[in-house]
């Protein structure tokens, strides 16, 4: 759940268990439900199963340095090159991994730099070291590429644990708690003037379908809950080749085929876009796949990507975010697949 503390929108990772906390969120634009304090806590990360005890010990908490003594929601107005949005990490184990962060305004990812760090090349990932137990403020600089002049849409911020981790082999492909995201609760952009460019573009899923029986038998097998329980209230992204429940993605000849699947109980209009070694990747040349989600319905894609610019060994991944005026509902949040290993052979 989400929580104010110290006028900030908090996310807190506590030893690899990622728990949302949550509280009063004022008087804000947000349509609120009379279940939205339960239905918006998610499910904790499952706990590595080995290695040693000492190992388990990552801590921070990051959140926006927000304007409001009330904890409501902050509009960030781009009226110049870029958006810029204050924001804090607060290091609580010395464990040298490191966070990366990730923007998307309106389901899309942005590129961004940090103000205080002029050495910092613009990125769609920024990585911060959890090296050093301290609380560090930024302003995060977003240079947005999509956005209409007039218009309001939510502004997400996500960060994924040790996104640098790889499997070394085939043999041992488990990421364990690595490359799990977490979120803070979303804020609102206003655009003041129209962006540059302006030219996302988007391919569409195949919406409305019956989520397949190979999903409500993985559901079956891994969910202490029932299947209309695990659906309810939550948002499911998978990208895998043959099978949901594969570790390893085999390309050959430099290209593999790949299923995206976006299934749950929160209708609404998504965006997914799919990562390689933690970038962007087009697929069938656009930006992203674009879904409009049916409650208790299943959208599909299937795709093909070249891989002949990469080495051998590759972590692969998609995050869905919501889209439009989605951020109205804090129960919509970013989901992301398990990252997976990525054998280009």
């Amino acid at each position: 759940m989400y929580i104010k503390e110290k006028n900030k929108n908090i996310f807190l990772l506590a030893l690899l268990v990622f728990i949302c906390l949550t509280g009063c969120s004022g008087n804000d634009i947000r349509k609120h439900s009379s279940s939205s304090g339960k239905d918006i806590v998610p499910e904790l990360a499952d706990l590595p199963s080995e290695g040693p005890a000492e190992e388990i010990r990552d801590s921070f908490s990051f959140g926006y340095v927000s304007e409001s003594d009330e904890g409501n929601m902050d509009t960030y107005i781009y009226n110049k090159e870029y958006i810029e949005v204050p924001f804090w990490l607060e290091v609580k184990a010395d464990t040298g991994r490191d966070v990366g962060f990730l923007v998307f305004i309106n389901g899309v990812l942005q590129n961004y730099s940090i103000k205080e760090e002029k050495d910092r090349k613009e990125d769609t990932m920024q990585l911060f070291s959890l090296d050093k137990c301290e609380e560090k403020k930024y302003t995060f600089l977003i240079r947005p590429d999509i956005g209409c002049k007039g218009e309001k849409v939510g502004i997400y911020i996500c960060g994924i644990m040790y996104p640098s981790f790889q499997p070394e082999s085939e043999k041992s492909p488990s990421y364990q708690y690595f490359g799990k995201l977490s979120q803070v609760v979303p804020q609102q952009v206003y655009f003041d003037k129209e962006v540059s460019g302006n030219n996302i573009s988007f391919v569409k899923s195949i919406d409305g379908m019956k989520i397949s029986e190979e999903v409500i038998n993985a559901i079956k097998m891994f969910s202490v809950k029932s299947v209309e329980e695990t659906l309810d209230n939550s948002v499911y992204v998978q990208l895998y080749q043959k099978s949901i429940n594969e570790t390893v993605i085999k390309a050959e000849n430099g290209k593999v085929r790949l299923k995206l699947k976006l299934y749950g109980g929160v209708e609404g209009k998504y965006r997914t876009t799919i990562f390689v070694n933690n970038k962007p990747v087009q697929i069938d040349g656009k930006d992203a796949v674009e879904s409009i989600l049916s409650v208790k319905k299943m959208s599909e894609y299937e795709f093909e990507l070249d891989l002949s610019k990469y080495g051998k060994m590759n972590t692969i991944y998609a995050i869905t975010v919501p889209a439009d005026d989605a951020y109205l509902e804090i129960i919509r949040r970013c989901e992301k697949s398990d990252s997976r290993l990525l054998v280009n052979e």
